[in-house]
């Protein structure tokens, strides 16, 4: 049985998305570029685990979002879900903030060719997003 592990969050803007890169000694991606995500604590609900993970890593609040679905992904530590968010207004500007070394909007096909981790699970749920 998978169990819930985190948020990820979707951001588009001006035709763009919004990717973070890790920073180089990060744990588990170096150097990648990925989505906004974090891990749901313990007793966390997903809402309240995409406030909490944009205020702390893009000092931003969201205000209007909306659950778009589950991903799962399989690794050695087992089946994970992660939940997808698109947000679509928020409080505050974004900026860099602890686990990672800088942000950039990309337009969806500079985004998929970049070496990201798990992209082939989400980024054909992002470019129906993109599209919309």
């Amino acid at each position: 049985m998978a169990k819930q592990s985190g948020v990820m969050c979707f951001f588009k803007k001006e035709g763009k998305m919004l990717l973070v890169r890790r920073k180089t000694n990060d744990q588990k991606y170096p150097d990648r570029w990925t989505m906004p995500a974090g891990h749901i604590e313990e007793g966390e609900s997903k809402e309240h685990a995409v406030i909490r993970e944009m205020e702390e890593e893009l000092g931003i609040i969201p205000i209007r979002y909306e659950f778009i679905s589950s991903v799962l992904h399989s690794d050695a530590e087992g089946d994970r879900y992660w939940r997808l968010f698109q947000i679509h207004e928020w409080k505050g500007e974004i900026s860099n903030k602890s686990e990672n070394a800088e942000f950039r909007w990309f337009n969806f096909e500079e985004a998929e060719r970049l070496d990201m981790p798990r992209s082939e699970e989400y980024l054909p749920k992002v470019r129906k997003l993109m599209e919309k």
